[in-house]
């Protein structure tokens, strides 16, 4: 009389798995008339029975695991992303120290030419290297930023994938 009650209560609540894994570990004990009720509650109109809960933590590890690996996966595409970016604005400053000495060596031609013409590039090639230096520092702090941005991201990414499987095993 207090079986059929406590499992109805047991299904009806969040503790549907607590009534399968206690009518699995019962069910070869059990009259078989009391049996047939109870699976017929558990299982509701006789299904069969549900994952064991090792299968079920099994599949939520390979489920954690292969959501590792893509975040891996992304984690790696994201730098080659950086290093590549880095690799162009590195080409990038080149081109612009090699214009810079070609420009450089043609002031240095019209220099012996003039004195005072030589005065005013000098003062010229100071005012744009000053300026390349601030926007490559600009460029640098502005990558630096978006790296860590994107590592805040993945760390609250991920945050949240574990409070889910947290809450997803102890559901279970």
């Amino acid at each position: 009389m207090y079986t059929v009650p406590l499992y109805d209560e047991l299904v009806a609540g969040v503790m549907k798995c607590v009534a399968v894994e206690m009518f699995n570990q019962t069910r070869r004990r059990l009259h078989p008339t009391l049996r047939r009720s109870l699976q017929q509650i558990v299982f509701q109109s006789g299904a069969a029975p549900a994952l064991s809960t090792s299968i079920i933590i099994i599949i939520i590890i390979i489920i954690i695991i292969i959501i590792i690996i893509i975040i891996i996966i992304i984690i790696i595409i994201i730098i080659i992303i950086i290093i590549i970016i880095i690799i162009i604005i590195t080409i990038i400053i080149i081109i612009i120290i090699i214009i810079i000495i070609i420009i450089t060596i043609i002031i240095i031609i019209i220099i012996i030419i003039t004195i005072i013409i030589i005065i005013i590039i000098i003062i010229i090639i100071i005012i744009i290297t000053i300026i390349i230096i601030i926007i490559i520092i600009i460029i640098i702090i502005i990558i630096i930023i978006i790296i860590i941005i994107i590592i805040i991201i993945i760390i609250i990414i991920i945050i949240i994938i574990i409070t889910i499987i947290i809450i997803i095993i102890i559901c279970i």
